[in-house]
């Protein structure tokens, strides 16, 4: 089976340091690519032979915002159906509701504690195997 292509967008070099830690050497075969800005996600999507399966977006990025970002995916032929989890360290339901109406697939809150993280992001893997068979198709996944 082909490995789960993961494009993770976090400011936060430490996230995806993290996330890439705890993938690496484990069950499931995840290629992941971190990039730390929304423009550098765009540009690596517009240039990406193979487009990954999941996109992983923060929310609250410096720069060009998570927000942004998602807009500019969905608004994208090529893009638009790729789900996008976003992630965020709020709790607050107007995000939930800004990221869901602004044509997010999920939307997860950040957890402090590594074993936390550890657990949200095999579970999001586990929500989310489906694509590797067949095409993307946007779906809510939620996760505290």
């Amino acid at each position: 089976m082909e490995p789960f292509r993961l494009l993770l967008v976090d400011d936060q070099m430490t996230e995806i340091l993290l996330v890439e830690a705890m993938l690496d050497g484990g069950p499931d075969q995840v290629d992941l690519v971190g990039v730390c800005s929304g423009d550098a996600a765009l540009d690596y999507l517009d240039s990406s032979l193979v487009l990954p399966h999941l996109i992983l977006l923060d929310l609250n990025l410096a720069g060009m915002c998570g927000l942004a970002v998602l807009r500019a995916v969905r608004a994208s032929e090529r893009l638009r159906d790729l789900p996008v989890v976003m992630r965020s360290g709020s709790q607050d339901p107007a995000d939930w509701e800004a990221a869901v109406a602004a044509g997010a697939s999920g939307y997860l809150v950040k957890p402090v504690l590594f074993d936390a993280l550890e657990a949200q992001v095999q579970k999001l893997l586990a929500d989310w195997q489906h694509l590797r068979r067949r095409s993307p198709q946007a779906g809510l996944a939620t996760a505290g």
